[in-house]
């Protein structure tokens, strides 16, 4: 199950890193311990965002905001919050991958309405206190979920700011 989850993420990179880099991926996927692969996932999900978020050539990041792509922005941010999730489970003892729930939400805001960018940070906010392995905090929880929520609801109202810019 975690070869097809790995290799459905090297499917998901750009066509050109995918046909440089995804045979030499699966092949190094395929040696290591089960410990070493879910450092593994963790990795081909900051590859999958960095080839497609930070290279100018592969997308431009405001075209995952515009409206015809509302569908496909939204089932990619929920395939990263179950990534993250499911790495963050099997990484539990060593490392927390809660900070990595800030990206799809980030993608989402731009559709979602305030309450349902403020219940996705709840969410991902308890998926990342169920999964660390510190103690159960309320605190944390807290400063979390807002963190979450306002960065959600920020990059909501610069997406606004720019569409309305965008009719005049």
């Amino acid at each position: 199950m975690i070869r097809s989850l790995y290799a459905a993420l090297v499917r998901l990179h750009p066509p050109a890193f995918r046909q440089r880099f995804g045979e030499e991926m699966l092949s190094i996927f395929d040696h290591p311990s089960n410990a070493e692969r879910s450092a593994l996932l963790g990795d081909a999900i900051f590859s999958l965002l960095r080839q497609w978020l930070l290279r100018p050539a592969m997308l431009r990041l405001e075209r995952a905001w515009g409206t015809e792509n509302r569908t496909r922005t939204l089932v990619v941010s929920g395939a990263i919050i179950l990534t993250v999730a499911l790495v963050d489970w099997r990484a539990r003892p060593y490392v927390s991958l809660g900070f990595l729930y800030l990206f799809p939400i980030m993608l989402a805001a731009g559709f979602l309405p305030r309450w349902a960018i403020a219940l996705l940070g709840v969410s991902c906010a308890a998926l990342a206190e169920l999964f660390s392995s510190l103690s159960r905090s309320f605190t944390r929880l807290s400063i979390v979920t807002f963190a979450l929520a306002g960065c959600g609801l920020f990059v909501a109202q610069l997406v606004r700011n720019r569409r309305s810019g965008l009719r005049w």
